[in-house]
């Protein structure tokens, strides 16, 4: 039997495009094919063609797996918020998940990460079923990669809208980035 083991690691930045923390990471023996997401704070204006820093940790992705920087975006999710307001620093969490051998199902609850794209919403969609049948069908697909059987064990899920920046300018509604949140 296996059981996903999720780690997260948050790494300081310097800079927008400073990706050594997470380098680091990798040197003292993270393997890069575990990283699931990159979830950050930067600076810069977090509007849609604000995309530098996504690429700078794509590229910290794409070298160490040997795939391009595209591909690494496409395998990980990667979301880089900008505005660094108050005491806010600048910083990477890195979430990595592996599976494990078990010899038995834990009754301990613990965190369990998923990941699924749903199929495009158009901007007829929004706001109306169709809208909600798309994102309900990802959200079980995720529930089943996240590897939970169980949704009574299930306290929250967030969906997030990773539509890149190209596609969401040419997008007439040009409907911003989104999150929904569901507590069960």
């Amino acid at each position: 039997m296996q059981a996903q083991v999720v780690d997260m690691y948050v790494c300081d930045m310097a800079s927008p495009s400073d990706t050594s923390e997470i380098n680091r990471l990798f040197e003292r023996g993270v393997k890069p094919k575990t990283v699931f997401a990159m979830i950050g704070k930067s600076a810069g204006t977090g509007l849609v063609d604000d995309f530098g820093r996504e690429l700078a940790h794509r590229e910290a992705l794409g070298e160490p797996l040997g795939i391009s920087r595209d591909e690494a975006g496409d395998r990980v999710a990667i979301i880089l918020s900008g505005g660094l307001f108050g005491v806010v620093t600048p910083h990477a969490t890195v979430v990595t998940r592996e599976f494990v051998d078990v010899d038995q199902e834990s009754v301990e609850e613990a965190l369990s990460v998923g990941r699924a794209h749903s199929e495009p919403i158009l901007g007829e969609d929004i706001g109306r079923m169709a809208q909600v049948e798309k994102v309900a069908s990802a959200v079980r697909e995720a529930q089943l990669d996240a590897d939970i059987r169980h949704c009574a064990r299930v306290d929250e899920i967030d969906v997030i809208d990773l539509t890149p920046p190209t596609t969401r300018r040419t997008n007439p509604w040009n409907h911003p980035p989104s999150c929904a949140r569901a507590r069960t």
